[in-house]
């Protein structure tokens, strides 16, 4: 089982409220997920990447320089961090060599991957979408067999979230029962983040374009520690009213 989708489940979990008369439990510390994205093989953003707190590394396989034979060297590099490779139509072949090379998920795209691709058990399967899917479209993804879904574009160049940011990823994790990742930037404020966790994002993807990026991670990963999950309910469970005093019997009506 993939150890990133296991954590994004537990994250996406962590509002949920049990049916019954007590609390919910304790939440989980963090909220949502720090994920980088490589597109480049820099050796320095590499080695920086070994000795960063990120939950998952999503690698871009139709990067330059980045084939199957190099997967076994950035997966040593990359530590114990669960990472996964960006699949398009021209590297499906090589999902045996995905597997080999430590890979713990691979993310799909609508257009370009295969639906083949869906069927490497071993590895866990998130779905990249664009911020204009259709509702139809969106609420299928349920029914496919991916774990979870990736928000690409549309945030993650934009250093200030605004209201419309806020309504894409509200419309489509409220069609959704599945974790929601989202590409942005890394110089969004405490308050961005909380916004886009109230929202329902639970991975927040880091493009890894310079090393310099890595000086703001840990201060993103302290202010996640600090935010707070949506609440979806309270814990306490509210009874209907039922009616005890009894219906009062019709008369009869007298005869003229």
């Amino acid at each position: 089982m993939s150890k990133l989708i296991d954590n994004l489940r537990r994250v996406f979990r962590t509002n949920s409220t049990p049916i019954g008369f007590r609390a919910g439990t304790s939440p989980h510390p963090t909220p949502a997920l720090l994920i980088g994205y490589l597109s480049n093989t820099n050796r320095e953003i590499i080695d920086s990447i070994g000795k960063s707190n990120l939950d998952g590394i999503i690698v871009d396989g139709g990067a330059k320089g980045i084939n199957s034979q190099d997967l076994g060297k950035l997966s040593k590099s990359f530590g114990s961090i669960p990472w996964g490779i960006f699949c398009s139509s021209d590297r499906l072949e090589d999902g045996d060599s995905f597997v080999k090379a430590g890979a713990d998920f691979i993310v799909a795209n609508t257009t370009s991957t295969p639906a083949a691709a869906l069927q490497q058990k071993q590895l866990g399967h998130i779905l990249a979408i664009e911020p204009d899917i259709p509702d139809s479209m969106a609420r299928a993804i349920d029914s496919l067999g991916v774990e979870a879904v990736y928000l690409q574009n549309g945030l993650n160049d934009c250093p200030v979230l605004n209201i419309g940011h806020l309504l894409v990823s509200q419309r489509i994790s409220g069609l959704l029962r599945k974790p929601l990742l989202a590409s942005v930037s890394h110089e969004l404020t405490s308050a961005d983040l909380q916004s886009l966790i109230s929202a329902g994002i639970k991975g927040m993807v880091i493009k890894l374009a310079d090393s310099n990026i890595f000086a703001r991670l840990p201060e993103m990963k302290n202010i996640l520690g600090t935010l707070s999950a949506p609440k979806t309910g309270g814990g306490e469970v509210t009874i209907p009213r039922i009616n005890s005093e009894k219906p009062h019997p019709e008369e009869d009506e007298e005869p003229d």
